[in-house]
């Protein structure tokens, strides 16, 4: 009989990933040395693959990004983007800098860094990836406020807030501002004005769609004209998130993930998940969504679920590669791509020693299982789920009431599920000796 095939592996790390490129995730250490180090693990095993210092950006903190480009790497440690490569000895080095200014967060297109400039210009500006150029700037209305730049493969998209550049006090003129920019010279080839702040925009080509009320209103950018209205039957107001992909628009909201022609607004199919604030991702063969408990990867044809994978928490973001996927959300975890999950049947068990706590009012969580203790502080639970499972204890709420319950944090510990179906937790710890001491 066949052995069936086992999952991915799944690392989890206890860092913030800023970057992702090819097999490489990359994290900051501000504390190995004095201008601390770049750290990049191994999206296979979330090993360490290499700690490089940057010569030239005298600033030790964790970079807002880290961008791959030709030859390179950009960052931010402060607000202006940094070019970095490696030197003739092999070490990274700052190439160039762009010029003082309050920079947002770039893209990258094809072969240019777009960012947007707050002061002193109030414009979007492009540099070539080689040498640090200035090919063009689009300066906006003065008093731009909130600016968004991005890239949906046919024009530089800016989303902002007009405020009056004349008026006493700060006065909104245009709630939010959309305007196309032609990527290779910056001119504008059209813009529409929206009096009410949206629930999100997003733009793919030509086509604007926009969260209205319960509704996502399908808009032709160059003339304004409403192309289609499609109620999500939700209550009001909406905050979608989206994803662009040539002319089709993914949207996650509620309990569900859709995706639309973009220029019609034909629905082209739905997947009722259970969501959490979804954040979504592309790659060329799936679209990656968090859900309550994790990630599932969908076929952005059909919907069809391919996968799902147990983080037992909803990301707040999500670093696709070719070769991986990192996700952040107080902890990374990452593992290889393609993936392959297939659900383990789980058995963890371990004790909690509670200190100060009345053993019988203690809570444990495994996974979406709740249980108590048993006479010697034990517990153990079943699962089946694939990735990562959560184990934590604290005081059940009915008692917590009575102390004050926002003291009565739970204690928690992470396992990884590698196939071997049974798991020993280390003792939980839930002390609450020294509040009782203090009468705190």
């Amino acid at each position: 009989m066949p052995t069936p095939p086992s999952s991915t592996p799944v690392w989890l790390l206890g860092v913030e990933i800023v970057g992702l490129v090819g097999e490489t995730a990359y994290s900051w250490d501000s504390d190995s040395t004095p201008t601390g180090e770049l750290v990049g693990v191994s999206i296979v095993d979330g090993q360490v693959q290499e700690r490089r210092k940057i010569g030239g950006s005298n600033v030790n903190g964790k970079p807002r990004y880290w961008l791959q480009a030709p030859g390179g790497y950009y960052a931010a440690f402060g607000e202006r983007p940094l070019f970095i490569a490696e030197n003739t000895e092999g070490e990274l080095d700052v190439q160039w800098t762009a010029p003082a200014g309050r920079w947002g967060t770039p893209v990258l297109v094809d072969d240019m860094l777009v960012a947007w400039d707050f002061a002193p210009r109030q414009a979007v500006v492009a540099f070539s990836t080689q040498g640090g150029a200035e090919l063009w700037s689009a300066p906006l209305d003065r008093e731009a406020n909130g600016v968004e730049v991005g890239f949906n493969g046919k024009w530089i998209t800016v989303i902002w807030q007009q405020y009056s550049a004349s008026a006493p006090t700060p006065t909104v003129t245009v709630a939010q501002r959309v305007r196309a920019l032609d990527p290779r010279t910056g001119e504008t080839r059209w813009t529409q004005d929206f009096p009410e702040h949206t629930g999100g925009i997003a733009i793919a080509g030509d086509a604007l769609i926009v969260a209205s009320d319960a509704d996502l209103l399908f808009i032709d950018g160059p003339t304004g004209d409403l192309v289609r209205r499609f109620p999500t039957g939700l209550p009001p107001s909406i905050y979608p998130e989206f994803a662009v992909a040539g002319t089709t628009v993914f949207v996650g909201v509620g309990d569900s993930v859709s995706a639309f022609e973009a220029s019609t607004g034909a629905q082209l199919w739905r997947n009722t998940m259970a969501l959490n604030n979804p954040k979504l991702a592309r790659d060329q063969h799936h679209l990656f969504v968090t859900t309550k408990a994790g990630l599932a990867a969908l076929d952005p044809s059909t919907g069809a679920e391919d996968w799902k994978v147990n983080l037992d928490n909803s990301p707040y973001g999500i670093l696709v590669s070719d070769r991986g996927i990192a996700t952040t959300g107080g902890r990374a975890t990452g593992f290889a791509l393609p993936a392959h999950f297939v659900p383990e049947r789980a058995t963890i068990r371990g004790r909690v020693e509670a200190r100060c706590v009345k053993q019988s009012d203690v809570r444990v969580r495994i996974g979406a299982k709740s249980l108590r203790l048993d006479a010697e502080g034990s517990y153990e639970a079943t699962v089946e789920v694939a990735g990562l499972v959560g184990v934590s204890a604290t005081v059940h709420s009915d008692a917590a009431m009575e102390f004050e319950e926002q003291r009565f944090f739970p204690v928690t510990d992470m396992v990884v599920l590698t196939g071997k179906g049974e798991y020993t937790v280390s003792p939980l710890v839930l002390d609450r000796c020294e509040e009782e001491a203090t009468g705190r």
